[in-house]
C-alpha cells in the first residue's frame, strides 16, 4: 500500500477496515492514511519578521488570535500551531521571526472557503498582538 499518513483532529469518527481504494484510515488515532496519487495537505505559514521596533503579544496570539482563527475556519482548520523565535543560525544573533503560526487544511480551496468569510475579522485582529506585517506562505505538505 502506498501513500502519506497525515494528521487528522482529535475525536473524528474511525472508518476502521479497509474503504474505497485500499487505503487504511486510522482516524481515531489521529492519523489519515492518503492514498498515492490523492492530493495532500497545505499548510498556512504565518511568519512575523523581527526588527528594530517590533512588537509581539505571544500570550495574546496563543491565547486569543489562533483559537478565534481555528474556531472561525472550523471544521476545515485540520491543525493549529504556534513557534517563538529564540535565535537566529549565528550564535547570539537575534531570531529573523519573532513567531510564527500554522494552520493545516485538506487544500487550498478549502482553507479560501473557510477563511475568506471571516478574513476581515481575523486581520482586524492582527494590530491587537503586533505591529509587524505578517508574511504569509501556502505549502503543499510534503512530509
Amino acid at each position: 500500500m502506498r501513500g502519506d499518513i497525515t494528521t487528522a483532529p482529535r475525536g473524528a469518527a474511525a472508518t476502521g477496515g479497509e474503504p474505497a481504494g485500499g487505503a487504511l484510515d486510522l482516524q481515531a488515532n489521529g492519523l489519515v492514511f492518503r492514498p498515492a496519487g490523492s492530493s495532500s495537505m497545505i499548510k498556512v505559514t504565518v511568519l512575523y519578521p523581527n526588527a528594530p521596533g517590533a512588537r509581539f503579544d505571544l500570550d495574546y496570539y496563543l491565547s486569543r488570535h489562533m483559537p478565534m482563527v481555528r474556531d472561525r475556519c472550523a471544521p476545515a482548520c485540520r491543525s493549529i500551531g504556534v513557534e517563538s523565535g529564540l535565535a537566529g543560525g549565528e550564535p547570539g544573533s537575534a531570531p529573523p521571526y519573532l513567531a510564527i503560526g500554522h494552520l493545516t487544511f485538506d487544500s487550498a480551496a478549502a482553507f479560501q472557503q473557510a477563511f475568506g468569510p471571516h478574513a476581515a475579522e481575523i486581520l482586524a485582529d492582527v494590530p491587537n498582538y503586533t505591529n509587524t506585517r505578517p508574511i504569509i506562505q501556502i505549502s503543499d505538505i510534503k512530509l
